[in-house]
């Protein structure tokens, strides 16, 4: 699980609300696990048994129905019982404009102890509407992801040759999202030095979360984590 989206999870762990996470099919057994500390294995667990907090949406039609969604949006205002239920609603590319619309307030303001995993079969098909209102952690989107160039420079941090990544981080300007994708890959890439040292993987994660959650200078932040390495 990338660094960005365990720190939204914890966030809503912690009673906060998030917007809708848009996800890979094969990433939604993951989260599940993560929040409620079960072992599902696959998506027809789901399907198949009755999981207590955890909603299945999926339509076998060539569009999602309004009808689908108006139970859905019943649903999410329904005071739980438990902590958070999770709604996992698949092949949002077949939103029609009237699904769509159902969703916008429910997408825009989600209920406290709601959490939306959707899943797509194509990115490209999704409403601005929709789109505009989630968070992508499909593979499909390259949001998360950072340049080769930079990759490239941060592969030769680790061969001696530091002073190409530090001119390049000094110099450029970098989004919140990127210096996150940064550390994520510093960290894959200490994790492979023999007897690397787990305190600098928990400053590293640490460092990302205080990015995502503070207004601390992020070049400061990651400075630091440099510093470390």
């Amino acid at each position: 699980m990338n660094i960005e989206l365990k720190l939204i999870l914890d966030k809503f762990k912690s009673g906060e609300g998030i917007p809708p996470l848009l996800v890979d099919n094969k990433d939604i057994c993951e989260i599940i696990n993560y929040l409620n500390d079960t072992n599902i294995l696959s998506i027809h667990e789901i399907e198949n048994e009755y999981m207590q907090n955890i909603f299945l949406f999926k339509t076998e039609d060539k569009s999602f129905k309004i009808e689908l969604a108006r139970e859905i949006i019943e649903k999410a205002n329904i005071r739980s019982s438990w902590d958070f239920n999770i709604f996992v609603i698949e092949e949002i590319d077949k939103f029609t404009d009237q699904t769509a619309n159902s969703f916008l307030k429910l997408f825009e303001d989600v209920p406290d102890g709601i959490l939306f995993l959707l899943t797509t079969n194509s990115k490209e098909n999704l409403l601005e509407t929709i789109s505009s209102r989630i968070l992508f952690f499909s593979k499909n989107s390259n949001i998360h992801e950072i340049d080769v160039e930079i990759k490239d420079k941060i592969d030769r941090f680790f061969s001696w040759d530091k002073n190409d990544l530090i001119k390049f981080l000094y110099s450029s300007k970098i989004e919140k999202h990127e210096y996150i994708a940064i550390l994520e890959y510093l960290k894959e890439k200490y994790k492979r030095i023999p007897l690397n040292d787990t305190k600098i993987l928990d400053i590293i994660e640490e460092s990302a979360k205080n990015i995502y959650s503070t207004n601390a200078n992020p070049k400061w932040i990651l400075d630091k984590v440099l510093l470390n390495l």
